[in-house]
């Protein structure tokens, strides 16, 4: 409330001001231009993991028929190989949601230490 006050503003208008104005945060255009490349550099990841994981997804499709025409019969890799889909799956949807909180790298490290 105070600093609301000292700008004169409601508080309503700082948070919306503090969240989308970086002058505000006291962050200058360096700031703020770091962060969008990171998120950019983390998006090219996150679409590069992605046509990995639909590649796995093929793969899977295909011993799926091969177990579907021998009644069943899973190859011995097949677990391990879903376990690393689904860790797979798991890190890119924690890079995403890093990304859209708008987290750094460096924070998200500090966060889960």
């Amino acid at each position: 409330m105070l600093r609301a006050a000292a700008e004169g503003v409601s508080v309503p208008r700082l948070l919306i001001e503090s969240t989308l104005n970086p002058q505000w945060r006291g962050e200058g255009p360096d700031a703020v231009m770091s962060r969008r490349q990171e998120a950019l550099v983390a998006l090219e990841q996150a679409a590069d993991t992605r046509n990995l994981l639909l590649a796995i997804g093929r793969n899977i499709n295909q011993i799926a028929k091969h177990v579907n025409s021998t009644d069943g019969e899973l190859p011995e890799e097949l677990s391990a190989a879903l376990a690393s889909v689904t860790r797979s799956c798991d890190e890119v949807t924690r890079r995403m949601r890093q990304v859209s909180s708008g987290r750094t790298a460096a924070q998200s490290a500090a966060v889960t230490r």
